[in-house]
C-alpha cells in the first residue's frame, strides 16, 4: 500500500511538472509573438515616416519662392567630401564667400559657400541673377539683394561645369520686380532647419519605441515572477512525498513494532488558531541534528497518529502553538 501511495505521489508530481513546462512554453510563445508584433509596428512606423518625409519634400519644392538662393546640397554630392575655401583676408565682414564657383548662362552663380548663416560651410548653392563685375575677389549682389564675395573660381571642367554648359539654358528673367525674378535651378532640398526637425522627430520616435519595448519586457518579467511566486506559495503548503532520505520527513511507524490496525489512535484537540492545511505534530521532541520527532495528524502524506521524523528545522520557534519550516520546505504546526 505504501509503494502504491508513493507511485501515485510520483505520478502527481510528474503531472505537475509537465503542466508547468506547458505553461512555460505557452509564455515563451506569447513573448515571441509580442516581439514579432512590436517589430511589425516599428516597420510600419518607419514606412510611414519615410512616406511623410517624401510628402514634405514635395510640399517644400512646390512652395519654393522664386528669386531666392537655394541649396543644391545632396543633388550633386560626390563622395561626401567637403572642400574648404582658400583663406582670403579681403573678404568683407559678414559677407558669405562663394568658392569653386562658375557663372551660368542665365546670369546666376553656382558654387560652394562658407560663412553663411543660412547654409552649412561647403554646401553647394545656386544664386539668383547677379549684378556687377563677376570676377574673383569681387563682391556681387543678386537680384534678391544678397551679397557674396567671390573667391577661387572653378575650372571649366570642374564640379559646376554642368551648369555653364547646359544644352538648353533658360533665358534671363524679364526686368520685373526682384520678388518675381526666376531662378533656373533644380528643386530645393530640405533646409538645415527642416533637416534638423526631421532628425529630431526620428530620434524621438526611436526613443518612444525603445521605451515601449522595454516596458513590454518589464511587464513580461513581472508576470513571470508573479507566476513563480504563486507556484512557490502553493509548493510551501504542499506536503513533500515521504522518502528514506534524511532531507525529507519520514515515517517511523513500524520501525519499533506495533500496528495501527489493532488499536485506536486518540488524537488531541487542535486549537482554532492553527492554520488550515498545515499538518499538526504533537508529542514531539527536538533531535540533536535540528530535526523533530513526533506524532502527526491532518497530513495528506501520513496517517493520523503516525510517528514521523522531519528534516532539519530552518525557520520558526520550536515551541507549542507555533509553525515551523523544514529544509525541504514542509511546514508543521507544533501542538
Amino acid at each position: 500500500a505504501e509503494q502504491r501511495r508513493q507511485e501515485a505521489e510520483a505520478k502527481k508530481q510528474a503531472a505537475a511538472e509537465a503542466a508547468e513546462k506547458r505553461r512555460a512554453a505557452l509564455a515563451a510563445k506569447k513573448e515571441a509573438s509580442e516581439k514579432k508584433r512590436a517589430a511589425a509596428i516599428a516597420k510600419k512606423e518607419a514606412a510611414e515616416m519615410k512616406k511623410a518625409a517624401a510628402q514634405a519634400a514635395e510640399v517644400t519644392m512646390s512652395e519654393a519662392k522664386p528669386g531666392v538662393t537655394i541649396s543644391l546640397f545632396g543633388l550633386f554630392k560626390a563622395g561626401g567630401e567637403v572642400v574648404s575655401p582658400v583663406e582670403d583676408s579681403k573678404i568683407p565682414k559678414g559677407v558669405p564667400q562663394l568658392y569653386k564657383w562658375s557663372l551660368n548662362k542665365d546670369g546666376t552663380i553656382s558654387g560652394l559657400i562658407s560663412g553663411s548663416r543660412q547654409f552649412k560651410d561647403g554646401e553647394a548653392i545656386t544664386t539668383s541673377k547677379v549684378n556687377g563685375d563677376v570676377t574673383p575677389g569681387s563682391v556681387v549682389t543678386t537680384g534678391s539683394g544678397s551679397k557674396y564675395y567671390l573667391g577661387e573660381q572653378q575650372a571649366p571642367t570642374g564640379f559646376f561645369s554642368a551648369f555653364s554648359s547646359r544644352p538648353t539654358p533658360r533665358s534671363p528673367p524679364p526686368p520685373t520686380s526682384q520678388k518675381q525674378q526666376k531662378v533656373t535651378t533644380p528643386p530645393p532640398s530640405f533646409s538645415s532647419k527642416k533637416k534638423q526637425q526631421s532628425l529630431t522627430q526620428r530620434k524621438a520616435t526611436a526613443e518612444a519605441k525603445r521605451q515601449a519595448a522595454q516596458k513590454a519586457k518589464q511587464d513580461a518579467e513581472a508576470k513571470k515572477q508573479a507566476a513563480l511566486a504563486t507556484k512557490r506559495k502553493l509548493a510551501e503548503t504542499r506536503e513533500p512525498p515521504p522518502s528514506s532520505s534524511r532531507s525529507k520527513t519520514i515515517s517511523l511507524f513500524g520501525l519499533f513494532g506495533g500496528n495501527d490496525s489493532d488499536k485506536s489512535v486518540k488524537l488531541p484537540e487542535v486549537p482554532s488558531s492553527a492554520p488550515k492545511g498545515v499538518p499538526v505534530v504533537y508529542n514531539w521532541k527536538k533531535n540533536r541534528d535540528g530535526s523533530i520527532t513526533g506524532m502527526i495528524m491532518n497530513s495528506s502524506s501520513f496517517k493520523n497518529g503516525d510517528q514521523i521524523e522531519t528534516s532539519k528545522i530552518v525557520s520558526g520557534s520550536l515551541k507549542s502553538n507555533s509553525v515551523v519550516r523544514t529544509g525541504s520546505g514542509s511546514r508543521y504546526y507544533l501542538l
